[in-house]
């Protein structure tokens, strides 16, 4: 499956809202369902949900998730200081979100 084709099949998941895939400087290299303005300045402090706590984030080994405005991040970090950050709105349950992406992350680390 292809790259772009990977991240598509994620955004078509029930609940998600967009999904942003980044490189190792936290610029974004394809994304789906970023149109909103404050969705992409969010896209824009991805990065540092990555590297940095705060009150508002949980992190687990390579995981962050984090909320925003009624909305649910969740980031997962790549080989190669790659990141794939899925947006889904709050009312989604956030630990089934990540189980069930498990395995496009796999299908993701295999396209790098």
């Amino acid at each position: 499956m292809s790259f772009q084709r990977i991240l598509e099949e994620i955004w078509k998941k029930d609940g998600i809202e967009s999904v942003v895939f980044l490189d190792s400087e936290g610029e974004t290299i394809w994304s789906y369902g970023c149109d909103a303005p404050d969705v992409l300045r969010l896209a824009a402090r991805i990065r540092a949900f990555s590297s940095a706590a705060s009150g508002d984030s949980v992190s687990v080994g390579q995981h962050r998730f984090a909320g925003h405005r009624g909305r649910w991040i969740l980031t997962h970090r790549l080989k190669d200081g790659y990141l794939i950050t899925v947006i889904f709105s709050a009312d989604v349950n956030y630990a089934r979100t990540h189980f069930t992406l498990g395995e496009f992350y796999e299908q993701l680390e295999a396209e790098l």
